[in-house]
């Protein structure tokens, strides 16, 4: 494997792995904002739910520059 392959390769975890976390803190943030029913809380999340679902579908794509660009605006 050259090193260009390895570096796409670390770029495509790295990416995956944020998208992974974030879309897990969504989740957690929509549990918590249910159970102690927070309105505003539930449609902020909804939102980033959508985002970071399609985030993870563009990472599955190999879309790396679009994904990076999208957590950092996330975060």
């Amino acid at each position: 494997m050259n090193e260009s392959n390895k570096n796409t390769a670390l770029i495509g975890n790295l990416t995956l792995f944020f998208g992974v976390f974030l879309l897990f803190t969504d989740v957690f943030f929509l549990v918590m904002g249910i159970i102690y029913d927070m309105p505003v809380i539930k449609y902020v999340i909804y939102v980033k739910l959508v985002i970071n679902t399609t985030n993870i579908f563009l990472i599955l794509k190999k879309h790396y520059l679009i994904s990076t660009m999208i957590i950092y605006t996330v975060i």
